[in-house]
């Protein structure tokens, strides 16, 4: 009827509409395929193999499973709807439906296991894509839409609550990427060399994975919000229009991986930090020598400027620090090009080296509250004309080496 007869052979069959919905398949019968019966719910090995005039079919929503092949070669396929109770979809199931270019997996609350090692949707030009419930990471289950660069457009529903690893990796024309609010953690390589310019990051999610949005070229800005935990390596890297980064004010420390920069290559010119970061091992001074940065606000909740926080910045013009940080550490700022910098009324400690050859800086007053400046705080700020100390003077102790 749809081109294809029980050896998969082309046939005159002209039927291009098939609704299912309804239906139920069951077990017995004769052959459907050379070879193949009927099981129950189970739409099976080659049942609309090479169907070349089917344009639209409606899977029953009792079905669980589809099997290898099941759809191959259905060459005037244009979309496809896989009902909730699916759980498995297995290898080359909708292989060379070179016109399917609609794919909706429906809101559902079981895993879908997508055989991805003989991709079930290999050679299947997807434009765009919804996926509403979470899918398998196991074995020959990973990441079954990594690398179809036909994709455009992509909608995660408010079910999925995980971004696989390498999940959406190579989807080079995604320009539009919609992330369900129920998402808690973005695995690694997730949208890796995406071709969106923004993306938005829902409230829940707590860890960023390792190269998680890797040479994402055209993204320009980004928010991370309150509840993420942990940006891990290169989660950012290499994105060379990333010129806008938001880390939004919060209560918990934010772990940054710097060893391997969460930011590495990524021009960033304005940076507002909303919460204390980690300085803990790999995490220290995320930002470090980021020559690119201009503007810098760090906000009321911040508490601690870490050590080289933001050393090395040196096109750094404007920083405006948050009126809860206590200590400035070792060589927070040194060598950033501000002219001025004001100091917060809590600030007591302000580290060895903090502003070390800021060569633009030409006045600075130090609030009362300081209790301690370490070596060499301000040594070599060459233009430095204007001191005003409100703290004790016993605080001084060679901090203005090679100023004045």
């Amino acid at each position: 009827m749809a081109g294809s007869n029980i050896s998969g052979s082309a046939t005159s069959g002209n039927l291009a509409t098939l609704d299912l919905k309804d239906a139920y398949i069951v077990s017995g019968g004769g052959n459907y395929y050379t070879g193949r019966n009927t099981s129950n719910n189970i739409i099976g090995i080659n049942m609309f193999y090479n169907c070349r005039k089917l344009k639209s079919i409606t899977i029953p929503s009792s079905v669980t499973t589809i099997g290898s092949n099941a759809f191959a070669e259905c060459g005037e396929l244009l979309g496809i709807i896989i009902p909730k109770n699916v759980t498995l979809i297995e290898s080359s199931a909708f292989i060379n439906c070179r016109k399917l270019r609609d794919v909706t997996l429906e809101d559902g609350t079981t895993t879908l296991s997508v055989y991805s090692y003989s991709n079930a949707f290999s050679n299947c030009p997807i434009n765009n894509l919804y996926i509403g419930r979470n899918l398998s990471e196991a074995g020959n289950y990973q990441a079954p839409f990594k690398n179809i660069t036909t994709l455009t457009t992509l909608i995660i529903g408010e079910e999925i609550t995980s971004i696989g690893g390498s999940a959406f990796s190579g989807c080079t024309a995604l320009i539009s990427a919609t992330i369900g609010n129920n998402v808690t953690s973005i695995g690694s390589s997730a949208f890796a060399y995406g071709g969106f310019t923004s993306i938005t990051i829902p409230n829940k999610v707590q860890i960023i994975g390792s190269n998680a949005f890797l040479e994402c070229g055209e993204l320009t800005s980004i928010i991370i919000p309150k509840n993420v935990t942990s940006i891990e390596s290169s989660a950012f890297a290499n994105c060379r229009k990333l010129r806008d980064v938001t880390l939004e004010d919060g209560t918990t420390t934010l772990s940054v991986y710097s060893y391997s920069n969460a930011f590495n290559n990524c021009p960033i010119n304005n940076l507002y930090i909303g919460r204390n970061l980690s300085e803990a091992g790999n995490y220290q001074a995320p930002f470090k020598n980021k020559t690119t940065l201009t503007t810098l606000t760090i906000g009321e909740e911040v508490t601690s400027i870490g050590g080289s926080a933001f050393s090395g910045c040196t096109g750094l013009i404007s920083a405006i620090i948050g009126g809860n940080v206590t200590s400035i550490g070792s060589s927070a700022f040194a060598y950033a090009g501000f002219t001025n910098i004001t100091f917060p009324n809590k600030v007591q400690i302000i580290g060895s080296n903090a502003f070390l050859e800021c060569g633009e800086l030409t006045n600075i007053t130090i609030p009362k509250s300081v209790t301690s400046i370490e070596s060499s705080a301000f040594a070599n700020c060459r233009k430095l004309r204007i001191l005003t100390l409100e703290c004790y003077y016993n605080v001084i102790y060679l901090f203005f080496l090679q100023c004045f």
